[in-house]
């Protein structure tokens, strides 16, 4: 079988200074994004687990609810399969 040319190789695509350097600031913003957004969550879930906590604390000091504190489904599928 005869292997088939790619035609844009790395080798071939000649960019210039400029395109170069926003293809590189591009991707220096994609890692500082990504570092920025998993450090705010980590963060936010730092600050907000004494609610999460005394939420769920709450939930089990009442005694009229006896179920969870999230809602699970039993789903059925085709010909009745769970």
């Amino acid at each position: 079988m005869e292997e088939k040319e790619i035609p844009y190789s790395e080798d071939k695509i000649h960019l210039s200074d400029t395109k170069r350097s926003r293809i590189n600031k591009y991707k220096i913003y994609l890692i500082l994004k990504r570092f920025t957004d998993i450090s705010v969550s980590i963060l936010a879930l730092i600050l907000f687990s004494p609610i999460f906590f005394m939420v769920w604390m709450l939930n089990k000091m009442n005694k009229d609810n006896n179920g969870p504190l999230l809602y699970g489904q039993t789903r059925i599928g085709i010909h009745g399969k769970i």
